[in-house]
């Protein structure tokens, strides 16, 4: 008895010690979160906002709204190319083809090696039957090595534009 009874008590000091442990490291991570979102300018956390509410709006199947809200996060920032790809998929949803291919060239102008703009507008082009231009476009996102938004804003292209990349009016 005596026993089960020191080393129920060191479970619980090794468990508490976990627990404190765990909490220290929330409270690291929760700095790290702080300073990031510090170092983000204030009309792109707005802009964000807008992009988060026109994903509901999308997933609801209310494209309407959700193209005015992505409309609302483009004028905050203009050249955000995540931004314009999502605009460019809701336009397909709505059956504004030539409007949504016009986004996708505003997209690939901003990041060129966005390799599902390149798809998409080749999807696009081939409906229209521009099997020239079709074709360019899948030959450009077959070239395109994919590299997601975390290693997009470490990349060489990112630093380079640093504040100006936002663009913010």
């Amino acid at each position: 008895m005596f026993l089960i009874s020191k080393s129920l008590k060191f479970i619980f000091i090794l468990l508490l010690f976990v627990i404190i442990a765990n909490c220290k490291e929330k409270k690291e991570e929760r700095k790290r979160y702080d300073f990031y979102m510090l170092t983000i300018p204030n009309d792109a956390i707005v802009s964000m906002a807008y992009g988060r509410l026109a994903n509901v709006f999308f997933y609801r199947g209310q494209y309407e709204k959700a193209l005015e809200s992505i409309n609302n996060s483009i004028q905050i920032l203009p050249n955000n190319p995540a931004t314009l790809y999502n605009k460019a998929v809701i336009e397909i949803k709505l059956g504004k083809k030539n409007e949504a291919i016009n986004t996708l060239k505003r997209v690939i102008s901003v990041h060129e090696n966005s390799k599902k703009a390149w798809y998409n507008l080749g999807v696009l082009l081939l409906e229209q039957k521009n099997y020239k231009e079709s074709l360019k476009a899948f030959k450009n996102s077959e070239s395109i090595i994919e590299v997601d938004s975390v290693q997009f804003m470490r990349s060489k292209e990112f630093r380079e534009k640093g504040d100006d990349y936002w663009h913010i009016k």
